[in-house]
């Protein structure tokens, strides 16, 4: 059963963009303050100060919400999660933190609701709605958002998603999708055309650096918008490249690190992306496991799938790295291949597998997973001259 305390604590979870978001009907005039100062607030890159400084406008707000209408204790199965909100891939440890946390601690701050006839759709707090789920709880405690139909929801999720970004809170699928979607809500000429973005953002950003005209993007994404409108005016770009590129600067985005890692998600298969939703697999690790097709394999699609669900599965229970992974996908690989593979041509494969793995890191965690893969092959070919040594 739900936790009877009505403490109202400070949300961890960024409330978005109140003053664009919501017209509360009949609050006081300081709401309307508190609104417009996290409104402002939100529009910030923020220092620890102001993040601080906006948790305790949020909670202010949040208390006055419940003061005008009260804290309410509602179903937890009249409630809805919104469907449109960019934020798909929740890790189950995450679920199960925060219902331990509940567990033991109750619901310190109530969730964000909007009525919606005798039902609920959730606006803030999606994990500990799932969180109480876990525990068989049968309601929580919420305060009311109304005048739902004034809100727009391009705005909100656009919001919605830079704020997710800046507090690490997306994967890189829901990333991608989110950057699909708000370029077809803001240029409907790419509606139905939704799998050539990916495609026009490389050829855009392989134009540019064969022409030598690739700017800093590391400091254009953090630019005002006036400073990156003035680049994309000057671009001699198509403008459906334009608008792409408006897209993800606007994200504070770099054009070219989506398109080679964010991006290449959405052609993932569909029970890898099952997977990412699952087990909050990272995209990196995706990738890989969507290398096991019926092409590599030399079986069909349905084979294909077992292979790559086993894998999924020793990922998940393992918890594998993504240099263990690699070398996983490519043993499987291997073991299918229809022609055995020569002694030497096996020493140039393993070379060639080195030097790709070297190209792909990314991060010190998966150097140092090379080094230590490389250092138990080192002990394991002294072991292996010992033997030879004395067997002559």
């Amino acid at each position: 059963m739900v936790a009877q305390t009505k403490k109202l604590g400070g949300l961890r979870d960024s409330f978005q963009g109140a003053r664009e978001y919501q017209q509360i009907e009949g609050l006081q005039s300081e709401v309307e303050e508190l609104k417009a100062e996290v409104a402002r607030l939100k529009s910030l890159e923020l220092d620890s100060v102001q993040q601080s400084q906006l948790e305790l406008q949020i909670e202010q707000l949040t208390a006055q919400l419940a003061e005008r209408s009260g804290v309410h204790q509602i179903l937890i199965s009249s409630i809805d999660r919104d469907e449109a909100q960019p934020r798909t891939v929740i890790p189950p440890a995450l679920i199960q933190e925060r219902a331990e946390s509940l567990r033991t601690k109750g619901q310190l701050t109530p969730i964000i609701v909007i009525p919606n006839g005798d039902r609920y759709k959730l606006f803030e707090g999606e994990l500990r709605w799932r969180s109480a789920q876990k525990l068989d709880w049968e309601k929580l405690d919420a305060v009311f958002l109304t005048s739902a139909e004034s809100l727009n929801a391009t705005e909100i999720f656009e919001r919605q998603v830079v704020t997710s970004i800046q507090s690490q809170r997306l994967h890189d699928l829901d990333i991608a999708e989110a950057i699909v979607k708000i370029t077809v809500d803001r240029y409907p000429n790419w509606s139905g055309r939704e799998t050539d973005i990916p495609k026009t953002l490389h050829a855009a950003l392989r134009k540019m650096e064969r022409e030598g005209t690739n700017p800093d993007f590391n400091l254009l994404k953090i630019a005002d918008p006036d400073t990156q409108q003035a680049w994309l005016n000057r671009i001699d770009n198509k403008d459906e490249e334009k608008q792409i590129f408006q897209v993800i600067l606007a994200l504070q985005l770099h054009p070219a690190s989506i398109s080679k890692h964010i991006l290449p998600l959405l052609k993932v298969a569909d029970d890898v992306k099952a997977a990412i939703r699952e087990y909050g697999i990272e995209g990196s690790k995706a990738k890989q496991i969507d290398r096991l097709t019926p092409q590599y394999l030399g079986q069909s699609e349905e084979d294909a799938v077992k292979a790559r669900a086993e894998v999924i599965q020793q990922i998940a229970e393992d918890k594998l790295s993504l240099m263990e992974t690699k070398v996983l996908v490519n043993d499987i690989i291997e073991s299918h291949s229809p022609t055995p593979i020569s002694k030497p041509d096996r020493v140039v494969q393993v070379t060639g597998k080195v030097n790709k793995l070297l190209s792909d890191i990314q991060t010190d965690r998966e150097l140092s997973d090379l080094e230590r893969a490389l250092k138990e092959i080192q002990k394991a070919l002294k072991i292996k001259r010992s033997e030879l040594q004395q067997s002559t």
